[in-house]
């Protein structure tokens, strides 16, 4: 199995964006010193869910202070930026970083951030398709030409190109049907927000591999991918299940407001409607409770022994579950929680599936 680690910088009550910045960055340091297989920044933008505005210039500080760890972007928003500095960013990532690049790739989905750009909701998914061949085709095309209807390039020669060829491995953020379809014809890896095994993600599954052999890929290419498909879980790691708790639970609840709170005052902004149910989020009334998240294996909440039962139960669950991406409930918690949190897992858990 592959671990991985998930940082979306966010700033908790009263905490510093500044502060959560430097924190995060000696965290994924810090995971790669303890054997992890990869870390992912969960890219956004002017505050609110998150303050990582700039995935590529963090991930290059964490490339220039490890050997080993995979530096995902987890995930790059396309739709919102230029796609020619995206490809000149992440080819350079990938030289300095000597081939380690994981480039993740997404629409976004929050309305504030188009709204600051001045880019209608409309024109996303167009804008992302449009800069994800921009990118492609400067990676690995000598001379590149493209005419758009948002971007154009013209005689377009990148340098330095990535090391990793034909281009760093792909991957997307996936949830519905068709864009687990798109993924296996265009042969991305869909990066698996944190919900358990079900019959829906199976029949997705099943969709990616039919349009994978469709577009002609061989199925030890199809079979590569799918074990390499991240699905996010929730964790927090301590001694004993009732310390975890002690330690996390709070700091998680906080942490789940901090996204319907950034909600809230976008739309105090820009005057649009939040959808119905969305106050009662906001004020705890549907709070997500850990054991509800557990049985639903989507969470590895406790001690290492109780977290290790709980990835085999979610591998029988779900067969093929071969990469585990934390999402690390950091919150306000101590740093020293947190870099514990990892330490239990990496010298506890992870010898288990190696």
């Amino acid at each position: 199995m592959k671990f991985s680690t998930f940082h979306l910088f966010q700033v908790p009550p009263g905490g510093s964006a500044q502060d959560i910045t430097l924190q995060e960055v000696e965290m994924m340091k810090y995971v790669d010193e303890l054997g992890f297989d990869g870390v992912w920044i969960g890219e956004h933008h002017f505050g609110g869910e998150g303050v990582a505005g700039s995935s590529s210039v963090l991930l290059s500080s964490v490339a220039a202070a490890t050997k080993h760890i995979r530096l995902g972007s987890g995930i790059s928003v396309l739709s919102l930026t230029d796609p020619i500095r995206n490809a000149e960013d992440y080819a350079t990532l990938d030289v300095i970083s000597g081939g380690r690049v994981n480039f993740g790739v997404g629409i976004g989905n929050r309305a504030a951030e188009s709204l600051v750009w001045g880019i209608p909701q409309a024109e996303l998914r167009g804008r992302f398709e449009e800069a994800l061949q921009v990118i492609l085709g400067a990676w690995t095309e000598d001379e590149f030409n493209y005419e758009g209807k948002y971007y154009q390039a013209h005689h377009l020669t990148l340098e330095p190109k990535p090391i990793q060829k034909p281009h760093p491995p792909l991957f997307e953020a996936a949830s519905s049907p068709a864009t687990w379809e798109r993924c296996g014809r265009d042969g991305i890896i869909p990066l698996v927000a944190p919900q358990g095994p079900s019959p829906q993600l199976q029949e997705r599954r099943e969709l990616f591999q039919k349009a994978a052999r469709a577009a002609g890929r061989s199925q030890q290419e199809i079979a590569g991918m799918l074990s390499e498909i991240a699905y996010m879980r929730y964790s927090h790691v301590a001694e004993t299940d009732a310390k975890a708790r002690e330690l996390g639970e709070g700091a998680f609840d906080r942490v789940k407001q901090i996204k319907p709170a950034a909600d809230l005052q976008a739309a105090k902004t820009f005057g649009f409607e939040m959808p119905a149910g969305f106050l009662e989020r906001l004020t705890g009334n549907q709070r997500q409770d850990w054991k509800a998240l557990e049985e639903d294996k989507a969470a590895l909440f406790g001690s290492p022994e109780h977290v290790v039962e709980n990835i085999h139960r979610m591998r029988e669950a779900q067969p093929g579950l071969d990469h585990i991406m934390l999402w690390e409930v950091q919150g306000d918690l101590p740093k020293e929680s947190v870099r514990k949190s990892f330490k239990l897992f990496a010298e506890k858990v992870i010898p288990h599936f190696k």
